[in-house]
């Protein structure tokens, strides 16, 4: 199974002409490339936070800042070190698992009100017609 990450448009699933795609191969590896991008989004609206109370808008730079927090949580939860806990300590299976709940449960995910972060299964994207990854 393959599993695809990308940004996109709330309502309108991922941009079909950006090839900026990620395509990986196991949970963990989705559970790593999401927390990257949940990050970064989260180091953006950060920054939003700040630009807000800099220009005395609080509650806004309040309710960023709460967002920015829930981004860092959930990439905190995907962390792949938590394979090594002593619950999946020798249950790589349990991990996987535990990455592919998380992902159902939470994406796609709004990051913004024109920015979604998508996850989905597919064996066929990402393919071109020797199979062979593009």
């Amino acid at each position: 199974m393959r599993f695809i990450t990308a940004y996109g448009l709330p309502g309108y699933g991922p941009d079909a002409s950006d090839d900026n795609y990620g395509v990986h191969e196991t949970w963990p590896d989705v559970a790593w490339r999401l927390g990257e991008m949940l990050r970064e989004s989260a180091d953006s609206k950060g920054d939003s936070a700040q630009m807000h109370a800099d220009a005395g808008d609080y509650e806004t730079a309040w309710n960023t800042r709460k967002h920015a927090d829930e981004m860092y949580n959930l990439a905190a939860n995907l962390n792949n070190t938590r394979a090594h806990a002593p619950l999946y300590e020798g249950n790589p299976q349990l991990w996987a698992e535990t990455v592919e709940r998380i992902v159902s449960e939470s994406f796609p995910y709004d990051v913004n009100d024109s920015i979604r972060i998508y996850a989905w299964k597919s064996d066929d994207f990402g393919v071109d017609g020797e199979n062979d990854p593009i």
